[in-house]
């Protein structure tokens, strides 16, 4: 079976924001996110719409991208049509995503080759819509 055949319940991705193709990073992750499988209905045919099997009518997986903002390409794929077309898109800052996470953030700040822009992760979770 080809990789790129299969769909996956989950989706993790870090630092692959920075290369601006969103267009076709938001197509792939779309393409490999499973959709959901509605229940089936009495009567259902599984037809889009009728209640049963998978008609591809939205729902499924997840996609988690942790990356720090890098002058803004995370914000812009998180704006990007192609993906807001797609998915609902959540931002959780740094101080989110886990108390150690938040603490060694902030001791870092003291240190003046650390830069936020290019070290301090975010985590986007992007859900069909």
């Amino acid at each position: 079976m080809c990789v790129f055949a299969a769909r996956y319940d989950l989706i993790l991705g870090a630092d692959l924001l920075f290369f601006e193709s969103h267009a076709a990073l938001a197509a792939a992750l779309d393409r490999l996110l499973a959709r959901r499988r509605k229940p089936v209905v009495a009567g259902g045919s599984g037809a889009p719409g009728s209640g049963g099997g998978d008609g591809g009518d939205g729902g499924g997986g997840t996609v988690l991208l942790c990356q720090p903002s890098r002058s803004g390409t995370m914000e812009a794929f998180a704006a990007h049509p192609a993906v807001t077309r797609r998915f609902f898109v959540e931002r959780f800052e740094t101080g989110a995503l886990d108390p150690a996470v938040a603490a060694m953030h902030d001791a870092y700040r003291a240190d003046p080759s650390y830069d936020p822009n290019i070290h301090a992760p975010c985590l986007l979770r992007l859900t069909r819509k």
